[in-house]
């Protein structure tokens, strides 16, 4: 059956992801959202794969899956209550070698950065008051933090934390 058009498929991320799959994400992103015409020739995600210029084609749409992967997949920031009261950041960086962002909350931005490769990851991690953030990594993962469960720490409020992760 293939992929839906490029609208529906977040719902593929976000499958991917949670199945720890954030390699199959990147690849897909790389494979088959760059080389979109409407990416190459009008900086813009269309509506549908392929689009022909001077035609009903709409070169700028809503698929947003490309644009949701990183804060969502790659960072793995998400929303555990309502109102943000709660919050997992489950980074899976794949082949990324970099990634900063900036998700937006209710209590402020959630900031994440990451350099480095698989096995030795700077990760800078900032939360604002009112979130209770907790990190889920690889249960091999020793860090300096409140380790809740293996594999599983809460993250500090309103400061940045660096760790580096070294496992996954």
């Amino acid at each position: 059956m293939g992929l839906s058009y490029p609208p529906n498929v977040v719902w593929n991320v976000w499958a991917l992801a949670a199945a720890g799959r954030a390699d199959a994400v990147l690849e897909e992103l790389r494979q088959r959202w760059v080389p979109l015409r409407s990416v190459k020739e009008n900086n813009t995600l269309s509506e549908h794969w392929q689009v022909e210029p001077d035609s009903r084609s709409q070169w700028s749409h809503a698929p947003m899956a490309a644009v949701l992967s990183f804060p969502m997949v790659f960072a793995g920031v998400r929303p555990t209550s309502a109102g943000w009261k709660s919050a997992e950041i489950r980074p899976q960086l794949a082949g990324l070698s970099q990634l900063q962002l900036e998700t937006q909350t209710p209590m402020g931005p959630i900031t994440f950065e990451a350099t480095g490769v698989a096995g030795e990851r700077a990760v800078t991690l900032a939360v604002p008051p009112g979130i209770t953030a907790d990190l889920l990594v690889a249960k091999q993962e020793a860090l300096n933090l409140q380790r809740l469960a293996p594999g599983r720490f809460r993250l500090p409020v309103g400061e940045p934390v660096k760790i580096t992760l070294r496992h996954g």
